[in-house]
């Protein structure tokens, strides 16, 4: 038997080279036969690309622009759902894209990606290589962690405050691929 709820986190496209909104869809237990769509704040250029959820009420989605134009600084998007509806919040990167987020406890959330300007297709830092994006929720607001050397943080998962784990790739010179714990 399959017990509780699930959300997902994504985009919503009109024709292939039409603007984009975010979306987000629910599953809600044993009863439900197919899923259902959550109305988001319908962002133009926005794309989620994951949510993590440790309540019915408190979920978090992240991710940034669904398409890069050249010399465009794409935003990174984080949004919360309370239990009755999603809201954008705001996060201090202001160029960036978050690819992945967890949940430790509510007041104790990761949310990692690539920071830098765009060209079409790609994140860039200044050096014109990416540049690591972490940022942590303490309950009242996010927070930009720096990891150096880091390229690009691509997943996290978290059990507690004192166990979280990131993998992503180094920058030129550094080890090879990277995982942060």
């Amino acid at each position: 038997m399959i017990v509780g709820v699930a959300v997902a986190a994504g985009r919503s496209e009109i024709a292939p080279t039409a603007s984009t909104w975010t979306l987000s869809a629910k599953y809600s237990g044993p009863c439900a036969a197919v899923g259902s769509v959550v109305s988001s704040p319908h962002l133009r250029g926005g794309e989620l690309q994951a949510v993590a959820a440790d309540a019915s009420d408190d979920a978090w989605a992240v991710g940034g622009p669904s398409l890069f134009q050249a010399g465009k600084r794409p935003t990174a998007l984080i949004e919360h759902w309370d239990g009755t509806r999603w809201a954008v919040v705001p996060s201090p990167a202001v160029a960036g894209v978050l690819e992945s987020v967890a949940i430790a406890a509510p007041d104790d959330v990761w949310a990692v990606g690539e920071l830098g300007t765009s060209s079409p297709g790609k994140v860039r830092g200044a050096s014109g290589r990416g540049v690591a994006l972490a940022e942590h929720w303490d309950g009242a607001h996010w927070v930009r962690v720096r990891f150096h050397g880091l390229r690009r943080l691509s997943a996290v998962a978290a059990t507690s405050a004192r166990d979280v784990w990131m993998v992503g790739s180094g920058s030129a010179g550094s080890a090879g691929p990277a995982a942060a714990a």
